[in-house]
């Protein structure tokens, strides 16, 4: 049973960190950065919530700033 649950976590962390290396454009349509770890776990976080008042960053929601 501990195996599926690290399993799980392990899934999540993935899903959290699939946007981190979307670039964004400037105006002229160059790439320049890179969205990042903390950006992309913020969108899945947001995208994933059940609950609307969900601050994305605060530790007790399992926010990790």
């Amino acid at each position: 049973m501990p195996f599926c649950i690290n399993l799980s976590l392990k899934q999540v962390a993935e899903k959290e960190r699939l946007l981190s290396d979307l670039k964004s454009e400037d105006r002229l349509g160059d790439e320049r950065r890179r969205l990042g770890d903390k950006c992309s776990r913020r969108v899945y976080r947001m995208l994933m919530a059940q609950n609307g008042d969900l601050d994305t960053d605060d530790p007790e929601a399992g926010g990790r700033a």
